[in-house]
């Protein structure tokens, strides 16, 4: 069998890392993705629609969404290195549905055209 960089030979990974994204890789990439659309709203949008008026409602809602990004990038490093014992699948699955909570929020306010600009 054929080495790989990290001195782990390719028949001692498990079949279900090998071509496909894990829970665990998803949560981490929908918790950075809701982070980073946070900050970018947090920083370059101001307060519109119900929001008008109400900057302090405002900054405190797109700062919530954005420390539940990175709670759940930190949930799911956790569960990558193996340290975190006795979760099951379904509690994994479980934080992914709503770890797309505040992805949905702060898309709706507007966090995805600042995002893909």
């Amino acid at each position: 069998m054929a080495e790989l960089a990290l001195g782990i030979e390719s028949g001692d990974l498990a079949p279900e890392t090998r071509g496909q994204w894990s829970l665990e890789w998803l949560v981490c990439v929908v918790g950075f993705t809701t982070a980073c659309m946070a900050a970018s709203l947090a920083i370059y949008k101001m307060p519109a629609g119900i929001f008008d008026g109400h900057k302090f409602a405002y900054y405190v809602s797109v700062v919530s969404a954005g420390v539940a990004g990175l709670a759940e990038v930190f949930a799911a490093v956790t569960w990558m290195s193996g340290s975190a014992g006795g979760e099951t699948v379904r509690a994994r699955r479980c934080v992914l549905c709503a770890s797309l909570v505040p992805l949905a929020f702060v898309a709706g306010l507007g966090g995805v055209r600042l995002f893909v600009r």
